[in-house]
């Protein structure tokens, strides 16, 4: 393998036939909720702003969302942090928002399965749901065009707030994504199907 996490092939010969097998090398699952304020050395923060973007303790990882957008070829975006995520995995990533958000057009946090900006799953919520609500979306993206989709429609909590939890499940090529208010009982978003080289999971 090219590195860890990261794939490694071995061909077996015979007169008769060939079968070739894949072995994975993976890190140890862990769970990082930076809520001691800190981040490890295995997240990459891609086009870093520092002034836009802060670990507070207790809190955990603060992200505002900021002018620019990553969708197709757009290059005006900033704070993609992302970690290796190699073979079959399930991840959660729990978010949350102090008030009624997102309120513009397509304003959005993402939780992403990372290839670069113009080859990437994104499982995300923004405007445009129905009864006022939100829209929770999977959809992919390769070389710099859109690709499948799927979305659901959700509501904030009575108090404009809203605690969600993302989940994409990885199986080879294939991504589900679901959506959960309470960690428990989970909706599932839809499946889509994107080729990506040592993907790295990422938000």
């Amino acid at each position: 393998a090219e590195g860890i996490p990261g794939v490694a092939t071995a061909t077996v010969s015979s007169d008769t036939t060939n079968v070739t097998y894949s072995v994975y090398f993976e890190v140890t699952p862990l769970s990082d909720s930076f809520v001691d304020g800190t981040m490890d050395d295995l997240w990459t923060i891609h086009n870093e702003d520092p002034e836009q973007y802060s670990l507070v303790r207790g809190v955990g990882l603060r992200l505002p969302t900021l002018q620019g957008d990553i969708y197709s070829t757009n290059r005006n975006w900033n704070n993609a942090f992302t970690r290796p995520a190699g073979g079959g995995w399930e991840i959660v990533s729990k978010v949350f928002y102090d008030t009624n958000v997102p309120l513009a057009t397509y304003q959005q946090i993402m939780m992403m399965v990372w290839q670069d900006e113009d080859n990437y799953v994104k499982l995300n919520c923004q405007p445009g749901g129905w009864g006022g609500g939100i829209n929770t979306q999977i959809s992919v993206e390769s070389g710099g065009s859109s690709g499948a989709s799927s979305s659901v429609g959700m509501q904030p909590d009575e108090d404009g707030t809203i605690t969600l939890y993302y989940k994409i499940t990885k199986n080879g090529n294939n991504y589900t994504g679901a959506f959960s208010k309470d960690g428990i009982n989970y909706t599932t978003v839809g499946t889509v199907t994107a080729a990506l080289s040592n993907p790295q999971i990422g938000l």
